[in-house]
């Protein structure tokens, strides 16, 4: 069998994907060499070249000489079980050019070829939100924690290799620890809430491929002329309902509003634990006079009003257009308010936060007090600490952290997250908290200096891009 190493794309033409495998960095892995034979030998399925596209992905492209031997592997391996693992393979279709291309649709003045697609619509919708959708939560919480300590044993074997002098370092840990590891990895805290836990989401407006017709969902594919291609939200379980109700009336309200579909883009919904419910209708730049703009807006709040029965407080409208970086640290792009609240409040732990359209929270707000509790253990700040929060966002673990520190600090590049992060700061009656903007990696060494005498505990979480500069 032919191993390709990570490459963007090759010629061969019957291809699946299988995804739950462990994660590899080598070719030489032993259980990569392990499935393969087994592909092979066991199974008999004639695999004739395996590639991954990146190390450290879960995920193996493996191809058939022909289509009827990968119909053959794409059926073995569907839910497959190896080690402990439910398998899940799917078609790849990138690389398969099987077009039909007698098939367009009509919408407005818009014609444009529609592909055929080989996998269920509703599986690519799966597939690309939650793709271990069919597997146990206690499997899935395994296959995390296998993940977690390959990419430990990874870091650790780099440390080694770039940092010599801490390779004594890293042998005494795993001494000390009897382990493999050099680090201490704890279990993985379970989720409250299993199912319709998250607190926000996009839908994109667009074609569905299978209706051939306009319709508000999850994005899963673009055509070569920049139309969207979306899929229902039905099958979503992560979603609460309400975000799913509300697409399928938004999608109605598009479907008959008078102006082009084409000027619809996105309607983000946010909700927090009480059931309040935050909706933003986003419109593409098009050439629209004032009188267009306030008719549409007008017919949005109509909609709303006459359809909505969820428990929506606040609707937005915003016009999508290009961000400079001179807009993340400067002036704010925001949205409009057409009726309601300006903010839905979220509970952290013993603080209240105002959620903006534009605020940067965790998409799961029982995961998020269950993060800050780890951060607060682990960081084990007291009075006498100064918390440095670097990519601090809205500033949410700096404020669970700053009632039990001298003082905070954080950085962050977008100036909306600094707004939001100083204005809850007041909310909670906070008053040790320093918000910046800027880049980080452009203002770190003055922000260090100011700090020098300080017992400094710092925050990154995750660490971005710009940290090693």
């Amino acid at each position: 069998m032919n191993f390709a190493t990570p490459m963007n794309s090759d010629k061969l033409r019957y291809k699946i994907k299988v995804s739950g495998l462990p994660r590899f960095y080598s070719l030489l892995d032993p259980l990569l060499q392990e499935f393969l034979k087994m592909i092979n030998e066991e199974l008999r399925l004639n695999c004739i070249h395996a590639r991954y596209s990146k190390k450290g992905n879960a995920w193996l492209y493996l191809t058939f000489p022909t289509e009827s031997e990968q119909a053959v592997a794409l059926k073995l391996l569907k839910k497959y079980n190896w080690k402990g693992r439910s398998l899940i393979s799917t078609l790849v279709t990138a690389d398969t050019p099987k077009t039909n291309m007698n098939l367009t649709y009509a919408e407005g003045n818009h014609v444009a070829k529609r592909p055929r697609l080989d996998i269920p619509l509703s599986e690519q919708v799966l597939m690309s939100t939650i793709p271990y959708h069919s597997i146990d939560y206690e499997e899935q919480l395994r296959k995390k924690s296998e993940e977690a300590r390959i990419l430990f044993q990874r870091f650790g074997a780099i440390i080694q290799r770039k940092q010599p002098p801490l390779a004594e370092w890293c042998a005494k840990r795993k001494r000390q620890l009897n382990s493999d590891l050099a680090f201490e990895l704890s279990p993985i805290i379970p989720s409250q809430k299993v199912d319709r836990y998250r607190n926000k989401c996009e839908w994109s407006v667009g074609i569905n491929p299978d209706s051939d017709s306009v319709a508000v969902g999850l994005r899963v594919k673009d055509s070569m002329d920049g139309i969207h291609y979306v899929g229902p939200p039905d099958c979503l379980r992560n979603l609460p309902m309400p975000m799913i109700t509300l697409a399928k009336k938004f999608e109605d309200f598009v479907k008959n509003h008078s102006q082009d579909w084409r000027i619809w883009r996105n309607m983000i919904i946010r909700m927090n634990e009480d059931g309040e419910v935050m909706v933003s209708i986003v419109i593409n730049q098009h050439l629209l006079d004032t009188e267009q703009l306030s008719d549409i807006k007008s017919s949005i709040s109509e909609w709303s009003k006459k359809n909505v029965t969820e428990n929506v407080v606040s609707l937005y409208f915003q016009v999508h257009g290009e961000k400079t970086l001179a807009d993340c640290i400067g002036t704010t792009i925001e949205a409009e308010l057409l009726w309601g609240q300006k903010y839905i409040v979220e509970k952290l732990l013993n603080l209240s936060l105002e959620i903006s359209p534009a605020t940067y929270f965790r998409l799961n707000s029982l995961g998020a007090e269950e993060l800050c509790k780890v951060v607060a253990d682990l960081a084990d700040v007291n009075e006498n600490t100064t918390v440095l929060d670097l990519f601090c966002g809205s500033g949410c673990l700096a404020l669970t952290l700053a009632k039990k520190c001298k003082q905070v600090v954080g950085i962050e590049l977008i100036k909306a997250n600094i707004m939001d992060a100083k204005r809850n700061a007041e909310i909670n009656g906070i008053v040790n908290c320093e918000f910046i903007a800027g880049r980080t990696e452009d203002i770190l060494d003055s922000v260090l200096n100011k700090l020098k005498g300080c017992n400094v505990t710092v925050i990154m979480d995750p660490p971005l891009t710009g940290v090693s500069k």
